[in-house]
């Protein structure tokens, strides 16, 4: 399988009738705000893996082959904190179709702002422990405003 996109958005609506997805708003960056107190940067004791509840998602689109079809892979993706550490880890069984390219979506409920910097998700397709892919990366950038 071939990687044709990995994108960060905040929203994606899957058509149930013709498994079409809808990526909605795409995201680049991420600001924090912080409220407290007014005006001000980011608070001195936030935590380095302080996240906030913000739905987002990780839509990947894979190309199949002759080879891939009727078979069960594992989408694998990972988001890591720009320290270099896991933020999330996931796996996805699904299986390939050749008549249609394979589009995956990972829904998260809350999202990592505690480090400045850039968020890196990765993705790639797996099957019976071998990676059978190309590594698909992206980035989110966070920025911690000195005044909001």
């Amino acid at each position: 399988m071939k990687s044709l996109m990995l994108c960060v958005c905040e929203k994606v609506i899957i058509d149930r009738t013709t498994g079409t997805h809808s990526l909605i708003s795409v995201m680049v960056s991420a600001e924090a705000r912080f409220a407290s107190p007014p005006n001000s940067g980011p608070p001195d004791d936030l935590p380095p893996n302080a996240v906030v509840p913000s739905q987002w998602f990780v839509y990947a689109m894979w190309e199949t082959s002759e080879e891939d079809d009727g078979k069960v892979a594992e989408q694998v993706l990972e988001v890591r904190w720009p320290n270099g550490d896991i933020f999330l880890s996931n796996r996805l069984p699904f299986t390939a179709d050749k008549t249609m390219r394979a589009q995956n979506s990972v829904g998260m409920v809350s999202f990592p702002l505690g480090q400045k910097g850039d968020l890196k998700i990765r993705a790639w397709i797996e099957r019976d422990g071998n990676c059978i892919s190309n590594v698909a990366e992206g980035q989110v950038t966070v920025r911690h405003p000195e005044t909001v």
